[in-house]
């Protein structure tokens, strides 16, 4: 249903699914792939505006711009005024307003300076396209609970403005499954199994036909599915047990 979203009013998207099941992979094909500017500038939503698309990948092993709310708004900010720097005037008119004596160099930008900035950039009549934002890895924000709800808050807010899109993804953590469950949303194991039971059956219905015996293949077919079902869409999960099978096998 992911074509059929980038064309109507919808704002989120939510991707899911355990860690290793390829998230940050399909993500980043979605976002290179270039159907996807083209099914957007067609699309009744875009309205014959250009789409500017932006995106952001949490890291939690990454530096604290990566992991961090800041982090995130900075980026966002930039890649936006990069493409419209005409905006850049009027949404920190009023810090280039003030001498320099009483401008916060050391400070500046806060957290709550950047909020303001973006979603000012957002709400510009001055502004000449549509936004859709790509962020992966929200399980990865390192934050507390209650950062975590500000996070998910953000997004809603944005995401209620009709020119901003927001294509998300994350592990099935119960704050995201909370906030996100009811709108367009792909669960990846649901997307891959069938790509995983071919995997699986290439690899090991004849090696094991030929251990054992025809008259057990229905067992074979048992283990096989077996191993689908506790994959979970995780390929890396699945190699390693096939390859296992399989030195048991030779072994």
């Amino acid at each position: 249903n992911f074509m059929e979203w980038l064309r109507s009013d919808n704002s989120i998207y939510w991707i899911n699914g355990k860690a290793g099941s390829g998230k940050s992979t399909l993500m980043k094909f979605v976002y290179d792939d270039p159907r996807l500017m083209k099914a957007l500038k067609s699309s009744p939503w875009a309205g014959g505006l250009p789409v500017i698309k932006a995106s952001f990948y949490f890291w939690y092993n990454g530096t604290e711009m990566q992991k961090s709310l800041r982090g995130l708004l900075l980026s966002l900010l930039h890649q936006i005024l990069k493409d419209q720097p005409h905006l850049i005037s009027s949404i920190f008119a009023g810090d280039f307003e003030l001498p320099d004596n009483q401008f916060d160099f050391e400070n500046f930008p806060t957290q709550v300076d950047l909020t303001r900035a973006l979603r000012q950039s957002l709400e510009q009549p001055s502004r000449l396209s549509n936004y859709i934002f790509f962020i992966d890895g929200l399980d990865e924000y390192r934050a507390s609970e209650r950062e975590m709800v500000t996070l998910v808050e953000l997004f809603n807010s944005l995401a209620a403005l009709s020119c901003v899109k927001f294509v998300l993804s994350s592990r099935p953590l119960p704050i995201f499954v909370q906030a996100f469950k009811k709108g367009p949303t792909l669960e990846l194991s649901e997307l891959t199994k069938y790509d995983i039971e071919r995997f699986v059956k290439d690899k090991l219905y004849v090696p094991l036909v030929q251990q054992y015996d025809k008259e057990d293949s229905y067992d074979i077919e048992r283990l096989i599915t077996y191993i689908v079902g506790e994959a979970k869409g995780v390929f890396r999960w699945v190699d390693l047990v096939v390859e296992a099978v399989l030195k048991g096998i030779r072994d």
